[in-house]
């Protein structure tokens, strides 16, 4: 079952690479919809890496190792759920403090100053 599954997998990592790299040479502000195509792509991917991670998890005999499997199945969608909504606010545009904005900038290289206009 994976043997066929590999030609998917080698065609998805073509299509998040040549979706990202074009992208990666810009010095100029990449907006969200520039990644988009590759985070389709990178979603695919992961999809398919859980099919089959659950694909050889069923073939298990051994009841212990299946559970921990399925356990890290379900910690790492928590996690992704938890990034999701922790950095939605820059996705959707709803509010945030700046100390809430500094917090979520990971390289500083890539750092938008946040101007704020206080209008009273």
């Amino acid at each position: 079952m994976i043997v066929k599954r590999a030609p998917i997998g080698v065609i998805l990592v073509i299509g998040y690479i040549g979706n990202l790299v074009p992208y990666m040479g810009i010095k100029r502000v990449c907006f969200n919809y520039h990644y988009m195509p590759a985070l389709l792509v990178a979603i695919h991917s992961f999809a398919l890496l859980i099919d089959i991670l659950l694909k050889v998890l069923g073939r298990l005999r051994n009841k212990s190792v299946l559970r921990l499997g399925y356990l890290f199945v379900v910690l790492l969608a928590m996690a992704i759920g938890w990034c999701f909504l922790y950095f939605s606010p820059w996705t959707y545009g709803t509010s945030i403090t700046v100390e809430e904005h500094a917090a979520r900038v990971w390289v500083q290289s890539c750092y938008i100053k946040v101007q704020v206009n206080n209008y009273e």
